[in-house]
Formats: C-alpha cells, structure tokens, sequence
C-alpha cells in the first residue's frame, strides 16, 4: 500500500477530505494514503463505509457530502456497485446492478460529475494497483 499511495502522490491528486470505513484494515490503507498525500488532517472514519454496506446507502450518504474532491478507503463489492451506480444510475433496477469497473484492492476509481445529469458521473480515470505502483 505504501507504494500504491507514493504513486497516488505522482498523480499531485487535490483531495478535500479521505473518508475511510473504520474497520481496521481500511482504516490503515487510509492512514498510509493520507501519510503520503500529506493530507493526515482531512482523514475521518464513517459507517456507512463498513463492510456489507449497499452502493445506494452510500450513495445517499455521499449527496450529503459538501467536498468536491473525496476519496473513499472502503470494500468491496460495494465500492465497484457504486461507481456502476454512480456512473449508470439506477433507473428501475435494483442494485447491485451491471458491473463498469471491478476495483482490485488498492485500485483506484476517480469520476466527476456528468456534463449531461446533475444526478450521475463520469469515469475520469481507473488504475489498477500494478499501474499505480509502476509510476514509481
């Protein structure tokens, strides 16, 4: 993890705040991001990020959020549900829906806000932990 985040900091990535599930494990993968980001000040824990949570749950939970730059340290599957959620939004099927993207442990997902839907995002980027650790 400690070369997934020295790569992340080559990508001068502009985080407004690392939210992070509080279990144990994530919550280290956190720590260490936001050691190398130098952004220890803007890490927090929330509950809605522990495993076994839905993508609509966090979903909800993110249009509550007032940073534009977030980056969420969680688990699977229910971080790949949300990007499919997020990017595909969620019409008339439940969810978990449709795969777009099936984040590797240390993978990284970054979107932002579709041009054409105030309510859905686009993929700017994917970058699997093998890609990022080879920016070194």
């Amino acid at each position: 993890m400690h070369q997934i985040a020295r790569g992340l900091r080559r990508l001068d990535l502009s985080l407004d705040r690392i939210v992070t599930s509080p279990l144990p494990r994530a919550r280290e993968t956190a720590e260490i991001a936001a050691e190398e980001l130098g952004v220890e000040d803007r890490l927090e824990e929330a509950d809605v990020l522990r495993a076994g949570s839905d993508a609509p749950a966090i979903r909800d939970w993110l249009r509550g959020r007032p940073e534009s730059r977030l980056m969420i340290v969680g688990h699977n599957p229910a971080l790949s549900d949300l990007i499919a959620l997020l990017v595909l939004g969620e019409g008339n099927r439940s969810w978990p829906g449709p795969s777009v993207c099936e984040l590797k442990k240390g993978g990284i997902a970054a979107l932002r806000p579709s041009a054409d839907s105030s309510s859905r995002f686009d993929i700017a980027w994917v970058a699997t932990p093998r890609l990022i650790r080879r920016m070194l």
